[in-house]
């Protein structure tokens, strides 16, 4: 046999790809029963998008938080685990009557992303802002190089990773936890 190493390399290979592939929608999946966890069936994953979830440490309490784009039902209520906010709803901003692409954060606990103890902060849109053509849902994290200039942006300090939301006029919002509650950092444009 001529090439047994290559042979025996690609049945090494193929079994890791498929379980890469399966993790990747195991992720997924997890990411659409949290919605419906935390907003009825009606409320859907964002199939525009991808990511339509990212994952990381937002509020900076070291435990694993998940951040996933979605289509709100026409109504979300609030209760003890879902706590909803409008940042995108400012002075200036063209808002519709329904709730657009908008944004939900679950801070990880140890009981995990359902758990009865687990908070969702849901960042809610009428504007359209999460569905331009240039949108993509980013992380920074504390070991990439941009982290310490965006966090000195911020209005207060804060420990945990971030999530960077790209603008169409080409400016990073960031989404950032200011200790209760995650708020929407619009940097001031500079000519």
């Amino acid at each position: 046999m001529k090439y047994p190493q290559l042979i025996i390399l690609s049945f090494l290979i193929l079994p890791l790809s498929c379980s890469a592939g399966d993790q990747s929608e195991s992720d997924a999946q997890t990411a659409r029963n949290v919605i419906a966890h935390y907003f009825t069936t009606k409320a859907n994953v964002s199939h525009t998008h991808h990511p339509f979830f990212v994952t990381g440490d937002f509020n900076g309490d070291g435990i694993t938080d998940i951040a996933i784009l979605f289509q709100p039902a026409k109504t979300v209520t609030t209760s003890r685990q879902v706590q909803t906010s409008t940042p995108w709803a400012f002075p200036g901003s063209v808002q519709s009557d329904a709730y657009q692409i908008s944004l939900v954060i679950i801070n990880g606990n140890k009981g995990g992303w359902l758990s009865p103890d687990t908070k969702a902060y849901a960042l809610l849109d009428k504007s359209g802002s999460l569905q331009t053509p240039s949108f993509q849902l980013a992380v920074k994290r504390k070991s990439d190089k941009e982290y310490t200039h965006l966090q000195a942006m911020l209005p207060v300090k804060h420990t945990g990773d971030l999530i960077v939301l790209p603008t169409e006029a080409g400016i990073d919002t960031i989404i950032f936890w200011d200790r209760t509650k995650y708020n929407l950092h619009v940097p001031v444009e500079t000519p």
